[in-house]
């Protein structure tokens, strides 16, 4: 959708629908991520399925609301300390952030084991 609207811009008066699907367009990509946060490492560590970790991925992002906006602002403060440090730093930090995207969703997953275990 953002593709689509993208050359709507460059009219001189830009159509209100152009920055309604903008504001759709980045809703969804946050939605993604939040669920992704924890859905990929529950993929991989627990063996889930897709279906089963897309909706336990969900589950989780709504129930800790902090972990899932600190993990994704991580991902501003990179942004921006890549820019103002230096470009090198691309490459460390997705191995950065997945070290604290894993460990973030195992801190999770044991305090809703405990919470069940009650």
């Amino acid at each position: 959708m953002f593709m689509l609207a993208l050359p709507a811009l460059g009219r001189e008066q830009v159509p209100v629908f152009v920055w309604v699907s903008f504001a759709v367009d980045g809703l969804v990509a946050l939605l993604l991520l939040a669920l992704l946060v924890y859905a990929g490492p529950l993929l991989v560590m627990h063996d889930l399925s897709i279906r089963d970790a897309l909706r336990n991925g969900l589950i989780l992002s709504a129930r800790y609301p902090m972990n899932t906006l600190g993990i994704m602002g991580m991902v501003v403060i990179f942004v921006f300390a890549t820019i103002r440090v230096h470009s090198l730093l691309i490459f460390l930090w997705p191995a950065l952030w997945g070290l604290f995207v894993v460990n973030n969703c195992r801190m999770v997953v044991s305090q809703e084991l405990a919470q069940n275990a009650d």
